[in-house]
């Protein structure tokens, strides 16, 4: 069992759910803060990355305990340009040590601050969409 810290599609429950294949309940999702980074949009997409840049930090979402079927499911659904790597995140209880997934070759982002909300307005029904079309192969 791990921890991980999401930033990005994956904070919100109903979209992890569907990439974890088990419902995930929005009880699990601790608000924690990653130290160091910015998280800007992609350049020719909808999603966010995270670009280390000092006295900055990302908002997101811890979840404890995911299990190894789930991380495997989250690493398909981030694909392989991304790597895990453990980060110290801030929460209303300490720090922890969790996974993050961090993209291999920065660069390719629009400079602009990736909003969650915004995202979640404009593009979480149509990634849902996605996904249950993906499950149901």
């Amino acid at each position: 069992m791990a921890d991980y810290f999401f930033y990005g599609s994956l904070m919100d429950a109903d979209v992890l759910s569907a990439v974890a294949g088990e419902r995930i309940p929005p009880g699990r999702l601790i608000p924690a803060r990653l130290p160091g980074y910015e998280r800007l949009g992609m350049r020719h997409g909808v999603f966010p990355t995270l670009v280390e840049y000092p006295g900055a930090e990302v908002a997101g979402m811890l979840v404890r305990g995911i299990d190894a079927d789930v991380a495997r499911r989250l690493a398909r659904y981030e694909g392989p340009g991304y790597i895990l790597a453990r980060r110290t995140v801030t929460t209303a209880d300490g720090p922890i040590e969790a996974n993050v997934f961090i993209l291999m070759r920065p660069g390719r982002t629009s400079g602009k601050i990736w909003d969650f909300e915004t995202w979640c307005r404009r593009h979480k029904r149509r990634l849902l969409r996605a996904l249950a079309k993906d499950r149901a192969r």
